[in-house]
C-alpha cells in the first residue's frame, strides 16, 4: 500500500476531496495514488502547504532533466 493511500485511510479522506483540494479530478488522484501515473512536483507543494505533507511522502516526476542527460553544444 503507498504512503499516500494509507494516509487517506487514516485521515478518512476520499479520492474525490482530495481531487477537489488539489484541483483535480478524481481518476487523476486515483491513478497517481494506484502509483499508475506520477504525482507531479506541483502535487508535492500543494500537499505541503496543504497538510504538511513532507517532500518525500511521495514520489513524483521530476520536471527537470537529469544531469546525466544534458549535452553540451
Amino acid at each position: 500500500m503507498s504512503n499516500m493511500k494509507r494516509w487517506l485511510r487514516e485521515q478518512g479522506m476520499s479520492y474525490a476531496r482530495l481531487a477537489d483540494q488539489l484541483g483535480q479530478s478524481d481518476s487523476s488522484i486515483s491513478q497517481k495514488v494506484n502509483r499508475k501515473t506520477p504525482w507531479q512536483y506541483a502535487d508535492r507543494v500543494k500537499l505541503n502547504q496543504l497538510h504538511g505533507l513532507s517532500s518525500d511522502f511521495v514520489p513524483y516526476e521530476s520536471v527537470f532533466p537529469s544531469h546525466d542527460v544534458l549535452e553540451v553544444a
